[in-house]
């Protein structure tokens, strides 16, 4: 009898995983983009994607949870930049702020959310990592270059948020953020 609970135990937890695997989002239109720390990958990675690649997505730098309440897909760009910050007229409390209103309406939309870090060891540091986490709510999946992944920062990241781990390999020479643009319109054209 203990035989017969223990594996129907099982079947039950193995059908819930499929059932909550069967369940999560993945990208769709519209997509949304935007900074979190105000670094300035953000408006290369546009460009990029919508003009280069024609990959619609609706990108602003303070792009705000009001602005965007049929998000589908949401793509945060990470890394902190005080000239960034400063140009956006923006502090630490409301860049912090917007961001938590983001992820909290891309978590109720039930809304696919990636994470780009693809600034290096430089767009990294405490400032940038509060940023990334703040961002990485409900993440769903994580694409970062070599150079920002060196102490296993976003492989720890992706375990504890059981997100996908996407690390866009960067031959000498290559456009680290040409790459970049390619491995996200690849996901995205799923």
């Amino acid at each position: 009898m203990r035989r017969i609970i223990v594996l129907l135990s099982a079947i039950l937890i193995l059908g819930t995983m499929v059932g909550a695997a069967a369940a999560a989002p993945k990208p769709s239109q519209p997509i949304y983009m935007t900074t979190s720390g105000q670094g300035p990958d953000g408006m290369m990675l546009d460009i990029l994607l919508n003009k280069a690649m024609g990959v619609p997505v609706k990108f602003d730098t303070v792009l705000k949870a009001e602005n965007c309440a049929d998000m589908k897909t949401l793509i945060f760009v990470v890394g902190y930049s005080g000239k960034g910050m400063t140009a956006a007229s923006i502090n630490d409390a409301a860049e912090e702020a917007r961001v938590k209103a983001l992820t909290s309406l891309a978590v109720k939309n039930d809304a696919y959310v990636i994470i780009v870090h693809m600034g290096g060891a430089t767009r990294r540091g405490a400032s940038s990592d509060k940023f990334t986490e703040l961002a990485a709510v409900g993440a769903h999946m994580l694409v970062a270059i070599p150079d920002s992944n060196k102490d296993g920062y976003f492989d720890k990241m992706a375990q504890e948020k059981g997100a996908e781990l996407v690390i866009v390999d960067i031959p000498d020479g290559g456009s680290i953020r040409t790459l970049v643009a390619q491995a996200l319109k690849a996901v995205l054209a799923k």
